[in-house]
């Protein structure tokens, strides 16, 4: 299933009519890569991650875009996740394909900075993969799954121009 979505996605951004292309040359595209933070319960379980991502947007108007977002996170398992006399070894990880509309709060050329909001619905691939060795009778297990959810992000912030 994460095969076929992914590949669809992929499919949806890279593939465009001959007709389109002029709007594809209009695309600011960007990467980026960050800490990834987990946070409340699911921050009792993973350790501090990383994340990468592409984004794309098509200026419909000076401050309005549409685009979207590819991006992968992954995280660490915490130490103390399995508790007492369990050994907990593995990851989570995170795959989001996103449609998004950004704003632009300041729309004067000259600026090489640029504030933005921006929000989106999208899907959300969410999994991980984790081995529990115990301590007290040898005994391992490992416990793997995935689930794709339908998700809203929201978020801002600044585009540094560097040409």
């Amino acid at each position: 299933m994460k095969r076929i979505v992914v590949t669809a996605a992929l499919c949806l951004l890279l593939a465009a009519p001959a007709a389109a292309q002029s709007v594809l040359d209009d695309i600011d595209w960007s990467v980026d890569a960050g800490i990834a933070m987990p946070t409340g319960d699911f921050g009792k379980a993973a350790n501090t991650g990383f994340c990468f991502g592409v984004n794309g947007f098509w200026s419909y108007t000076e401050r309005l875009l549409f685009g979207g977002r590819i991006a992968y996170d992954r995280w660490g398992v915490d130490e103390d996740m399995g508790g007492r006399g369990w050994d907990v070894e593995g990851h989570f990880s995170a795959i989001e394909i996103v449609p998004q509309v950004r704003y632009l709060f300041t729309d004067d050329a000259t600026q090489r900075a640029n504030f933005f909001g921006q929000a989106g619905i999208g899907f959300y691939r969410f999994a991980f993969d984790l081995e529990y060795d115990s301590d007290l009778t040898d005994d391992t297990w490992d416990s793997d799954d995935a689930e794709i959810d339908l998700g809203i992000a929201l978020g801002g912030g600044v585009t540094i121009d560097t040409a």
